[in-house]
Parts: C-alpha cells; structure tokens; sequence
C-alpha cells in the first residue's frame, strides 16, 4: 500500500486490486482484504471459505486475513470474523484495538491490554501493547518489549528484547527494536541488514515482507512464486 492508497499486488495468485484508496490491508493465500478510505471493507482474490463473499458489512480500522479466514475490528472495537470457523468463537462486545488471524488462531487485544485467544489458539495471561498469531499461539509484546511465546511454538527461538514491533506467521517470526533492527527467527527465516519501520511474516510458507525508513519494500525467504518479485 503506497502513501496515497493506491494497493500494488504481486505473486503467484494475487489479483489486480480495486482502484480505491485503502488506508489498511492483509493478504492471505490467495486473497486480499482491505480497508477504503471511509472505512468500507473490500475482499478480492480467491473465494475459498466464502472469504470474499462473506466480507462483512460496517466500518473498520483494521483486518487481518489467515489460511481459512479473516477477522476485522470495527470502528467501534467490536470484532467481525468471516471464513471457516471452528473452535473458540471470536470474543464479543466493544474495546478491542487489535485482531489477529493466524492458520487455526485467532488473537484480540483489549483497551485494557489483556490478551483474548479464540479458534484454537493459547495466550499468556499479562498485559500487552501489540499481539500476534502463529499457526496456533498467541504471541504478545509486553511493556517492557519482551515478545511471548507461551506454548513454546518456536522452540525457544524467540530472542530477548527489548523490541517496539513485530510480526509472527505459522512457523517463524520478525522483529524491531529501538534502532530500527531487524531480527527475524523460525525456520531459517534470516532477514535483510538495514533500518526498518514494519514488517510482515507470512501465515503460509517461510516469507516475510519489510518497508524500511525511506519507504522501500523488502521480500525474503520462500520465492518460488514470486513472492519476492515486485
């Protein structure tokens, strides 16, 4: 997503995005949500679990596209989950500011900072300021920037902190620190030198995507389908 809006998609199975103004997006396999200026949601790509055809009605801040199924966090904190569903329902009422899917997890953060798991994931009790999901675990940043792991998902892999962001996919994981480093973990996934602002993990094969501090896009790890071809 550049600057202004506009979506760029690339890779094996990725399709040509609405021309709209996105001021949020997640890509899965195959399929692409994202959040238009307004807050409108829009799916594209691949129907399978009825991903694009069951894309909710109302206005969100931000979503987040799994394997089998996608979640979104509605501009009243309330969150909306769509695709297969199986296991622990998605949490009810108002006051979340973060919804994660992962392969066979889900992952809410509330106002107050506790963590909520839902599908079949697990999470540590504790107070968080950003979470994510693996393939089944629920990963959380905590105040002091130390990132969980409390079913030992990367075989004790994950390094120490102190970190300000980070990203976890089925089987590997990325991170930031204060100096804008790079440290990525799981699965032989090794990232690039240089400084950067976000990143991204795949929930699929061993991928990761990062915009470094001037704006540039980084790929590495699984390329076979282009992934890492812009």
């Amino acid at each position: 997503m550049r600057n202004d809006g506009a979506m760029i998609c690339w890779g094996t199975g990725s399709s040509e995005p609405p021309d709209e103004a996105f001021v949020g997006v997640s890509a899965g396999a195959g399929v692409t949500c994202g959040i238009v200026a307004g807050g409108a949601l829009t799916c594209w790509g691949s129907d399978s679990y009825g991903m694009v055809s069951e894309a909710p009605g109302g206005t969100y801040t931000q979503v987040s596209v799994g394997l089998y199924g996608a979640c979104a966090l509605a501009t009243d904190g309330t969150i909306a989950c769509w695709g297969e569903s199986t296991g622990v329902l998605a949490p009810t009422g108002a006051g979340y500011t973060q919804v994660e899917r992962g392969e066979l997890a889900g992952c809410a953060l509330a106002g107050d900072g506790t963590l909520a798991a839902f599908i079949w994931a697990t999470g540590a009790a504790g107070t968080y300021t950003q979470v994510s999901a693996s393939r089944l675990g629920c990963h959380g940043l905590t105040p002091e920037g130390e990132i969980t792991d409390p079913d030992d998902v990367f075989a004790g892999a994950v390094p120490a902190g102190p970190f300000v962001s980070f990203d976890t996919g089925a089987w590997s994981g990325c991170a930031i620190d204060a100096s804008d480093a790079l440290l990525c973990w799981g699965d032989g996934l090794v990232g690039p030198a240089g400084a950067y602002r976000s990143v991204s993990v795949s929930d699929g094969n061993v991928h990761a995507c990062a915009i470094d501090t001037f704006g540039e896009i980084a790929c590495w790890g699984y390329s076979a389908d282009g992934a890492t071809t812009m």
